[in-house]
């Protein structure tokens, strides 16, 4: 599930230029997207996943508020919502 919402995710992002070149910016949240989901790759723990998943609705949040919530965003949104961390518990 994590994989999918991750994949969501990066599809947004990248379906999103047209934002960014409409004076949307969103940089800040996609640097810290990429941070979290990269030390979350490194050391995956519940403690990451939740980061890594609040990283990942806050950009995503921007986005949807940039272009008005396309279908897409909706459902990189509803994947990472419905994402449960404590599966990293051990």
């Amino acid at each position: 599930m994590l994989m999918a919402a991750a994949a969501l995710t990066l599809l947004s992002f990248n379906a999103c230029e047209e934002i960014a070149e409409a004076g949307c910016d969103f940089e800040s949240e996609s640097n810290i997207y990429t941070q979290r989901a990269t030390a979350f790759a490194k050391n995956p723990t519940s403690a990451g996943c939740s980061s890594t998943k609040t990283a990942a609705i806050v950009l995503l949040n921007k986005l949807k508020n940039c272009d008005g919530g396309s279908d897409l965003i909706n459902e990189g949104l509803t994947a990472w919502q419905n994402i449960n961390c404590s599966d990293y518990d051990y």
